[in-house]
Order: C-alpha cells, then structure tokens, then sequence
C-alpha cells in the first residue's frame, strides 16, 4: 500500500502541471454532466419514432474514429464480420485471403490464403466440460464459404484446427442468426443450398458439429483439468502480450489521442517479467514522450526504471532463492541497472544544455603557433579552390536544440556481454559505448562535447559523462569520440575555440587527457602521446581538419611534455613526445599540396590518407606527378624541359622536411595549389613576380627523389591514353600518348617497361576500334557504337588513326627478345627505391630528347644530387619509395608477340590507309576475320594459298585511289607512305610501285606535280617501263588534239605535219590500252614538257634508238602545236 501511494504520488506530481491546466472544477462538471443528460434525452426524442420496426435506423448517427491503419494496396475488403462478444472479427478481401483481428489489441492474428469470392459467418458451441472459473461457456468457430472452390470450412477460433469441410452447390449460401438454448442465446449458423425460388435445391441445412473434433474431445476429468491449466497458461502468455502490443500502439506514430499517464497506465499493467524489460527498450527510444506529449529530460524514464525495479524486487521475494537461475530475472535487472546509467548520464548532459547561456563570452587571445598559422592558410587556400568553402552549410553548434532522451537512448549500445562488459568505474555498472552506426554515433557526440566549446570549467562536463557510462578508463575511446566530434565541427569554430583562445577547454581537455597518460604506470603506445588521435588523424581523409586536430594535439602535447620534462627533471623529454606529431603533420601537409594541386582527379582506389599513402600498392606517386605535369601541358618537349628544370632548381624543396616548416616554403606551397586552379589570366595576375618553375608550381619540385623520366613517360602514356577514350574525335591526344611511348627505351633495362605500356596502349585503346571498323560493333563491347561510328565516316580521322595505330604497333615490333627472356620479369626493371641510381639517362642510353641541351647544367645536377644521397636515405622520403605496382600489373600481364601475326596486323592497317574499299582483303590478309582480337598478336596466323593475283589488284587499285586523291602541293620525293610499307610487307618491287604511281599520275594529267621527279628520282623508277608506256601516254593526248577533237587553233599547221608520224600516232594510240580512263585534256605545253623528259630518260636508260627517234619525233610534232597554239591566242 505504501508504495502504491509512493508511486501515485511521483504519477501525480509528474502529470499535475500537464493536467492542471484542462481540469475543471466540481461545479462545472456537475454541470456538464446535467448539459449530457438534457442533450441524449432531447436526442432520444428527436429521433426515437414507436411506430417505426428499427428504430437503431433512426438513431443519432455516431462518429467513429480510426484505430489502426494497413495500407496494402491493391487488397480491397470485399466483406466483413464481427463474432458475437466483439473480441474478434473477420474479412476477405480482393486477393483470396481471409484474415483473422483481435478487435482489442487491432493486430491480425491468423490469416487463410487461397480462399477468393468468400463470406464467412460465426457459429457458437455450448462446452461440455467440467464447470470452472477458468472455463469458457462457448467455443467460437468461424465458417467461411469459398464461392470459386465451393466449399465450407468451420475452423476453431483462434489458433484452432479445421474441424469440418463441406462441398457446397454453386449457389449455395450462408445465413447466420441467434437462437435460445439451454446455455442461453447461442449464434448458429445454416446452408441455403440455393437461392433460386421454387427450385428443389432450396433447401436449408444447419451447420453442426456432431461427429467432429467436438464430439471426439469427450476426455477424462483429469484429463479436462491438465488441460484448463495449459490453456489458461495460454491465456495469461496471450494476454501479457495484447498488453505489450498496446503499450507499441501508444508509442508509435499512430492517430491515438492518449497523454503520458495512459502510457504509463498500459506500461503499468504488464505482469510479464520478460515483457517488463522489452517494455522498457520501448519506452527508452520512444520520441512520442518527449515531441508529442511535453515529457521533460528524463522524468518519465526514472519513473519506468523505479517501477521495474519494484516488480523486479517482488519477484525476487516470489522466486525463493531461484532468481539467479531465471533468466528473465536477470535480464530485468541488467536492463535497470543499464537504463539507470543511461538516465545518469543524460541528465548531466541535459543540465549542461539547459544552462547553456544564449550568447558567449568574448574569449581571451592567445599567441599564435606557426602550425596554426599554417592550419588556417591551408583552410584559405583549401576555400579558394573550392566553392563554396568547406564548412558553409554547416550550421554553428550553439544553435543546436538540447538533445532528447529518446535519441540518447537510441545512440548508446547496450553491452553484448553483461560480464565481459562490466566497468572498472565503482559507480557504473557497465560500459556503454555509442552507436556503431557513424551517421548515429555523429549526432551524439555533437552534444556529448559540446561542454568543449564552453568556458573553462565546463570541459569536465565530458568526463563525467564519460564516467557515468563506464568508460572513465577507456582513454583511446575518449580520443576516438573526441576526434570524431573534431572533424564534424566548422573549422571557423575550431578556430575561434582552439587554436588561437586562451584556456581552451578543448585544449584543457586534451592536456589532460595527455597527463592521465604519462601519469599511467603503463608506457605509450608506440612511445606516442594521444596514440589514438595520432591514429585518427592518419586515417582521415578531411585533411584540412586532420591538420587542424593534429596541430591543436601536438601544441597540447607540447605544454604538458614542457611541464613534465621540469618535473621529471628530463626523464621526460619534450622532443621526444612533441617530434612524432610535428611527423604527422609535415605528412599531412604533403597529402594536402597533392589533393589541392590535383583537385578534382581520381588519385587512387581509395582518398589519399597518411596512413593510404603509407601502404604499399594502394597509391602511385608517379601518378600524381604525371597528373600535374599534364594538367600543365601536353607537349613533350615542354614536359622535357620541365623535369630537366625541376631537378637543378633552386626552388625545390622537401615539404616533409624540417626545412619547409619555414613560412616562406609553406606559403609557396599554397601559392602552388591555387595556382592550378585558376585560369591562365588569374595565374599571370596572381603569380607575376616569380619565376617559371615556381610559378608553375609543379609538384616535381616538391618530390624530387620521383624525378624518373623513364616512369612519368609511362604514367603518360596510360593517361593520355585513357583521356583520349572518353573523346576520341581529338587524335592530339592520342598522337600525345604515342610521344610518351616513344620517349620509354626499349634497351635492356626498361624493355619489359616499354613493352608492357606499349601493349596495354595496344588493347585498350587501338585495338578495339580497328575491329570495330573489321567486323562491326556486335564483337567488340569496349567502345560506344553512338560515338565510334560517325568517325568512321570521316576519311581524315581514320587515316590519322590508322598512322598512330601503325605507329605503336611499330613500337610494339620494335621490343626484341633473345632467347630465355621472360617479358613479365618486372624485377628486371631498375628499381624506384633505389636513389643512389641517377634521375637521369646517360651515354647510350640516354635518348636524345632528353639529351639536348642538358650539358650545361649537369655538373649542377650531379652537385644536388651528391648532396641529397648523402643526407637522404630511401627511409627518410616520404611519401615511402614504393615499387608501383600498377605499373608492375600491365608488366606482368605482358606476353612475347608473334612475328606473323604482327606482320598481318601491319598488312591490314595499311590496306585501311591506302585503300577506302576493305571488300577484298580477305584475300589479300592472312586470317582476315581473327586479326585484332584480345589474342590475335600471340598466334600465328594461316598463310594464304595464292594472294598474289589479289594482292596486286589490290595494290593497283590502291595506286590509282592514291593518284586520284592527291592534289599538291609538288611531291619532291617518291616517299608513297603506306603503299611502300604494304609493298615490302607483300614482296612488291617498290620500283614497280613508284613506276606506276607516275604513270598513273600522267594518265590523270598531273604532270605539273611530278615533273620534277622524274630527273630526282629516276634511279628509284623502273625507266624502261617508264618509257614506254609514257609514249603511249603522249600519243593518245596526242591523237586527242589532232583526230578526236581538232582544235581550231591547229588547222593552219595540220597541212606542214608529218603525216607518217601523225599516223603512227594514231595507230600507237588506238592500240595501246590505257591503265585507267585518265585525262586526255591536257596542256600541249605540259604533253611537250612530259615528251622532253621522256628523251632525256630515255638517253640514261638503255632504250633503243628507234624508241628515242620516235620520242624526238613527238617532241618536234608537240613543239609545233604548242608554237600553233601560242600564236593563234596571241593574235585573238
């Protein structure tokens, strides 16, 4: 009784300011109920009629309100039952299913499937058991009629069995009404076998049981009552849980009107240990308390835990000394003692947050450290490049509402292990951490330090709230949380409460968290101060707040090593504790240049950490420098000449050196970074006044050891390679690509290098469109059939693609293998960790475009170079001098190419090239349909039987397309490209090529483009040949002029012709067959011009002196008709 009163009395001080303010007086509700009274009665009579049979028809309607809600669309409930005492009802619905509710509780508690088109009715059933308090008086059974299947099942009610099935005509029905018994009025139910007046099957039938379950359940007495304790056990289990699902109705989100009293009502009527410490899970993460209800802080859960723990003391005195073996029991008290902590610590927090004052105190200044003058100008350089600065949408913490209890809750982790999980901490049970979720964990932790932005005396805030969660001990665990919170606050925060105030609380914080350390019998972790954060700030990829937290730790570590080292009178030193973050945050300034200086990039798999760096294979630092040097310039010569300045300037410095923890070197490495991301106008502005390499800021002058020219060329090339995949209608930068290639030696240090890049270059860049362009897109998956296509229209691009293809399959052809080599041997390569080893190439094997003009500074060079191998090893360069292993991949996936096969590759690409019909290389191309597919450069390819008839109409056709295309300027060579390539790969004479590309070229009246060739260039012709078809050229020009047209300018000197000449001319003219339907309509000056190199070949070839009297003879008779034709125009 005593504390029952006790218990009201905390319900009612707890809801009297709640209630109070709607409470009416003694009066007034005397008088509302008289206002009730009168208003039923005038309403009974307004609408209450003796004459009318139903007068519930006439009743006042009553307004209902919604209960509980199940949205399943497209279900529609076709019909609906409620069974006589209204605990239960039934509804089918659209989809074939019959479900079962508990009108209490609002919950479906069975559902049948497969039962479309049905009603369902209820039948009551007298027991005849043993009589009992715990008895029922009826058994309730639901019959449910199924129209498709035409059946009717009775099932017992709730859990119970199918107890009779009936198969039922197509129009039967069911009718149910009430009827007298001896039990008193009993719900029966009956079958309308039909509905069709007059019809024999009208016929009505009552539904019964006899024979069935029913009858059969006639058992002992003592059977009856074994059977009455288990069902009232199922009872009370049923019960217990219809008042746990009530509380769940209360605290969800759903439209019941109720306040906190009615909560705590529902809560209180659970008699379940086992539901009790679910009950309190419930009530613990419940929002609706605090949100909908006005429940302040933590008021309502005390109340929850004092009652658990009163019921849980009465069933300890219930359990007679079995309570440590109930479960349950144990359970309840591990939730009271859990939630007990849980409330303790939030209750500090919420005191803390209510008195949080509404505006802060101005802060004194304190000096200002040269990392945090460096911190803030990285976060300036890190807002200029981008915008919108980091931290602008993040909203101050001092706007933040006080944190409710139901997210507290919800954020901490109860303990997996009630024993493993116990605290050291005398007045905590267990240890409580926070959520693992980082999303949960980060809107905790905002409050839990937010004492850290307060004054001085608030920092001890967090301590005690860490204690009351068990984790006073667990130093690493604070640090965790506390750079988690770090890294989520506004930097202009962090720096108005952190670096530059005086009596910090975050800087009291870590200081002693720091003490507490070194006050530990237990050494450091790695001999480092705040290991935890030291691991945290390596790990972070906000770099710009890593540099934040790392200063603000470091700057800590300081005052207390400074202090400690006066009272341990140096066996604590402060170098030693101070040097590992100075470490970490000359590492953090390197990953800082790179990510800004190559802002916007993808570096690597994963974002560039101290920690991601540090491992190997996860980053390529060649890479990076690669990136910088391209986001400068593609040209080759001009990234020559950058790495050749780099390595001999006098700017260059090691950011992870002490040496650039000067100001000036710093503030170079910001000008660096915004360097690179402004325009060129912006960059001349902002840069004016300083030299090239600096201006420029290139990486390479921070990470001089990567100076390899060999390996950036390699890096290039892959880029470039996969730039020009996202844009391949721009062949510069393909053709930049190939530069790069080209640049790699191929001599026997670097030849697995050079081959593996060559032939990555080869799959994943040229050899895919040349098959698409072979068979079609169908085969080939790697490119864009939207993109690609419309460039195979375009002669130009194709034959400029065609050159660069066969230009790095001649690369490729250019790496020979001796026997016994293996091309994947990547340990053959000289190694990147080695810096005793040159940056440079020298002697022979230094190419010639790195070669030139370098003389001059080498002595300087080798001076810097002496100076840094003697103060360096590979141990002190950070970022690590790692093998790169990406580089080491395409090595090692690298195979020996077939000679035939590339022989064949080179046949097709130039057929491409010189020729725009393909139709007929399949005969002219050994394994036509196989060549550029994944494997086609490692097999030998089938010969041909008998190409060369093929071959050579090809390459005729080829000579003419040739001929016909070209249009100037003057060739001076007889250099024909492509032809002369695809004639020595099919054994063609090139003389014979040549020969009868110059024929051609006179057969379509181009004799002005290669005249001059024919004194150039006669020893690489076949004259002979020449000769003679070049007089069956002038004489069908020539027979043109006088029989064919007869020009009118020549009829006054047709008479004073030779006339055996003019009908040799004719016959040689009709008798010769010319190589292709050229141009007849030639100048005679260029016919008299051809006929007069004709001679003078002919007097240096061993021609007849028939043949050069015939050529002299057409020189006299074309000289005469040019001589005709200058007078007739002249006198006109």
């Amino acid at each position: 009784g005593g504390a029952v009163s006790l218990l009201g009395g905390v319900v009612g001080g707890l809801f009297t300011s709640a209630k109070s303010s709607i409470r009416p007086s003694a009066k007034e509700q005397a008088q509302q109920k008289a206002a009730v009274a009168q208003d039923e009665t005038r309403d009974r009579q307004s609408y209450w009629d003796p004459c009318l049979p139903f007068p519930s028809i006439n009743a006042k309607p009553k307004y209902l309100f919604c209960g509980a809600e199940v949205h399943d669309h497209p279900r529609r409930i076709t019909h609906f039952t409620i069974e006589p005492n209204g605990k239960l009802a039934a509804f089918s619905d659209t989809l074939g299913r019959v479900s079962l509710v508990d009108l209490s509780t609002k919950q479906i508690i069975r559902m049948w499937k497969g039962y479309r088109d049905t009603t369902c009715e209820w039948m009551q059933v007298p027991q005849n058991r043993p009589s009992g308090p715990w008895r029922k008086s009826m058994s309730l059974y639901l019959v449910v009629h199924s129209k498709q299947r035409r059946v009717v099942e009775v099932w017992k009610t709730r859990h119970g069995p199918k107890v009779k099935s009936l198969q039922v005509g197509r129009d039967a029905q069911l009718v149910s009404c009430r009827e007298m018994s001896n039990r008193g009025y009993v719900t029966n139910c009956y079958l309308a076998h039909s509905n069709i007046a007059f019809s024999s099957m009208n016929q009505i039938e009552k539904i019964s049981l006899s024979g069935t379950d029913q009858e059969k359940a006639n058992l002992k007495s003592t059977q009856w009552v074994d059977r009455s304790i288990k069902d009232s056990k199922i009872d009370q289990y049923q019960d217990d849980s219809a008042r746990l699902q009530r509380l769940q109705q209360l605290l969800g989100n759903m439209n019941i009107v109720c306040q906190s009293i009615d909560i705590f009502k529902a809560f209180q009527n659970i008699g379940s240990i086992k539901d009790l410490a679910v009950a309190l899970d419930l009530i613990a993460v419940a929002p609706v308390l605090e949100e909908r209800m006005g429940v302040e802080g933590s008021t309502f859960q005390r109340l929850a835990v004092s009652h658990c723990r009163q019921k849980l003391e009465d069933a300890i005195k219930r359990s007679d000394g079995e309570a440590i073996s109930n479960p349950h029991i144990q359970i309840l008290a591990f939730k009271i003692a859990y939630f007990s902590q849980i409330i303790r610590a939030f209750d500090l927090l919420h005191k803390f947050e209510m008195d949080l004052p509404s505006s802060s105190r101005e802060k004194q200044l304190a000096p200002q450290s040269d990392w945090a003058i460096e911190a803030v100008g990285w976060t300036s350089t890190y807002d200029r490049i981008h915008k919108p600065p980091q931290d602008a949408d993040d909203p101050p913490s001092q706007l933040l509402e006080p944190i409710k209890f139901a997210v507290f809750a919800k954020a901490c982790e109860p303990p997996r292990s009630s024993e493993q999980d116990k605290s050291s901490d005398p007045h905590s049970a267990y240890k409580i951490y926070f959520s693992d979720s980082s999303k949960t964990r980060k809107d905790i932790l905002v409050h839990c330090f937010r004492p850290l932005l307060g004054d001085t005396f608030s920092f001890g805030v967090v301590g005690n709230l860490l204690q009351a969660l068990g984790l006073s001990s667990e130093l690493d665990y604070h640090q965790k949380c506390f750079g988690e919170w770090f890294m989520s606050l506004p930097l202009k925060e962090a720096t108005q409460n952190a670096l530059f105030v005086a009596k910090s609380s975050i800087s009291r914080w870590l200081q002693d968290m720091v003490n507490r350390q070194l006050d530990d019998k237990r050494p450091l972790e790695k001999g480092i101060a705040l290991h935890a954060l030291f691991d945290f700030c390596r790990k972070r990829e906000d770099l710009v707040r890593a540099f934040y937290l790392a200063t603000l730790c470091r700057d800590s570590v300081s005052k207390v090593a400074k202090q400690q080292e006066e009272s341990t009178y140096g066996k604590i030193t402060s170098k030693e504790l101070v040097e590992p973050w100075e470490k970490l945050l000359r590492k953090l300034r390197m990953c800082l240049l790179v990510t800004l200086r190559l802002n916007g990039m993808r570096l690597g798999a994963e974002p560039v950490t101290v920690h991601s760096v540090e491992r190997e294979g996860t980053f390529s630092v060649l890479k990076w420098l690669a990136l910088d040097e391209l986001k400068i310039s593609h040209d080759f010569d001009e990234i020559v000449s950058l790495e050749k300045a780099c390595k001999i300037s006098t700017h260059s410095f090691n950011p992870c050196d002490a040496s650039g923890d000067e100001p000036a070197k710093w503030k170079a490495l910001h000008r660096s970074c915004v360097a690179s991301s402004i325009s060129e106008e912006e960059r001349a502005e902002f840069l004016v006044d300083y030299e090239d390499e600096e201006r420029l800021g290139p990486l390479l002058l921070y990470l001089r050891p990567y100076n390899r020219p060999e390996w950036l060329a390699a890096h290039r090339a892959l880029l470039l390679a996969s730039e020009w995949g996202k844009n391949p209608k721009s062949l510069n930068t393909l053709k930049a690509a190939v530069a790069s290639l080209d640049a790699i030696p191929v001599n026997q240090d670097y030849k697995a290098l050079s081959n593996g890049i060559r032939l990555n270059v080869w799959q994943t860049s040229i050899r895919p469109i040349l098959r698409a362009l072979l068979v079609g897109f169908d085969d080939v998956q790697e490119i864009s059939a939207t993109v690609v296509a419309p460039l195979f229209e375009q002669r130009k691009w194709l034959t400029s693609f065609g050159k660069i293809a066969g230009n790095i399959l001649n690369q490729l052809a250019e790496v020979k293998w001796e026997y016994g080599e293996d091309p994947n041997d990547f340990s053959a390569v000289p190694s990147i960790t080695r810096i005793d080893q040159p940056a440079v190439m020298q002697g022979d094997d230094m190419d010639e475009k790195y070669s030139n003009d370098f003389d001059e500074s080498r002595a300087d060079h080798d001076a810097i170079s002496n100076a840094n191998a003697s103060a360096n090893t590979a141990a002190d360069i950070w970022p690590p001098l790692h093998d790169d292993h990406s580089l080491k991949r395409l090595v090692e996936k690298a195979r020996t190419l077939e000679e035939s096969a590339v022989n064949a590759h080179q046949m097709l690409i130039s057929a491409v090239l010189v020729s725009s019909d393909t139709s007929t290389l399949s005969e002219c191309v050994p394994s036509f349909f196989d060549l550029f597919n994944v494997q086609s450069l490692f097999s030998s390819v089938t010969p041909l039987s008998d190409p060369e008839e093929k071959r050579h109409e090809f390459m005729q056709d080829a000579i003419v397309h040739h001929a016909r295309t070209y249009h100037g300027p003057t060739l001076d060579s007889l250099e024909l490209g492509e032809i002369d390539t695809l004639a020595a790969l099919w054994d063609f004479d090139p003389g014979n090529i040549r020969t009868l590309f110059l024929l051609v070229m006179y057969e379509f009246g181009k004799d002005r483009i290669v005249d001059e060739l024919l004194t150039k260039c006669s020893e690489k012709i076949s004259v002979h040949h020449f000769c003679q078809n070049g007089v069956d050229i002038i004489c069908r020009r020539l027979n043109d002029v006088l029989h064919v047209r007869q020009r009118s300018e020549i009829q006054n000197v047709m008479g004073g012709l030779d006339a055996d000449v003019c009908e040799w001319i004719r016959e040689r003219a009709e008798g010769s067959e010319p190589l292709i339907s050229g141009n007849l309509s030639v100048p005679l000056q260029d016919t008299h011009l051809f006929a007069l190199r004709l001679l003078s070949l002919a007097a240096v070839a061993e021609i007849s002196k028939e043949e050069r009297i015939k050529v002299h003879s057409l020189i006299v008779l074309s000289g005469t008709l040019v001589k005709a034709v200058e007078e007739a125009m002249a006198t006109e």
